[in-house]
């Protein structure tokens, strides 16, 4: 795919994953704290599978959650000004705090390694790497 432009946009699946939560934690189907399952955790899963299977951007299963926060009472506490704006769904910091607190956790090392890795990968493989400065002195998110 290198090179190719991509679009992104709402996704149905995490759209669907989402109603699917809302309607089972609604009949009770869920548990109860501290063993629920969280709405964060569920976003988490169902971007974590689709991203996987090639067919969807982190962003874009976590911006649909953003969208979905309200209608469905998620409680993720994500913010957007308007439908334009990616707000926190663009933002892997603050998306954090969508998740508990191990969750949370677990995602900002995930996030960390990622970074580094394509801060790598860009060094190793870049044709023009070696004219630019070195990247490594950015500091990975989180």
């Amino acid at each position: 795919m290198r090179g190719l432009p991509f679009a992104t946009g709402v996704s149905g699946c995490t759209s669907v994953l989402l109603h699917l939560f809302a309607s089972q934690r609604d009949r009770g189907l869920l548990g109860s704290p501290p063993c629920a399952v969280s709405a964060g955790d569920a976003l988490l899963a169902a971007a974590m599978t689709l991203t996987y299977d090639g067919g969807h951007s982190l962003f874009e299963s976590f911006w649909t959650g953003q969208r979905m926060d309200t209608p469905l009472a998620l409680g993720l506490g994500l913010v957007a000004r308007d439908d334009t704006d990616p707000g926190d769904a663009g933002d892997y910091e603050r998306m954090e705090r969508a998740f508990q607190t191990s969750t949370a956790g677990a995602f900002r090392r995930a996030t960390t390694e990622a970074w580094r890795g394509t801060i790598r990968y860009f060094e190793r493989h870049h044709r023009g790497a070696r004219d630019l400065p070195s990247p490594t002195a950015a500091s990975p998110p989180g």
